[in-house]
């Protein structure tokens, strides 16, 4: 009797260049578990922790970062809007 010896592997995952993400093993066989998180200035939307599946598949989707940086969305629109607004209140992005 043989013993046949098949790797189980999920897929990368496909996360954009907002989203963090430390996984146990650098293969992605079956049983790793990757963490997921976001930049500053992003919020996680979906599940922070995925594992692969005997089947290949992960537990879930792949999360996606969305941007939260209203505020400085808004400063560019006020200053767009009045283009003197920063010399007068000394604003300064960065």
């Amino acid at each position: 009797m043989f013993d046949i010896h098949v790797e189980i592997t999920c897929p990368e995952p496909k996360i954009g260049k907002e989203v963090l993400q430390l996984c146990t093993h650098w293969d992605m066989r079956y049983r790793t578990v990757c963490d997921f998180e976001c930049r500053p200035g992003y919020s996680l939307i979906g599940h922070s922790k995925l594992m692969c599946l005997r089947n290949g598949q992960w537990t879930n989707s792949f999360p996606v970062c969305k941007g939260t940086d209203f505020l400085r969305y808004n400063w560019m629109l006020l200053l767009r809007l009045f283009p003197n607004f920063s010399t007068v209140c000394n604003v300064t992005l960065v």
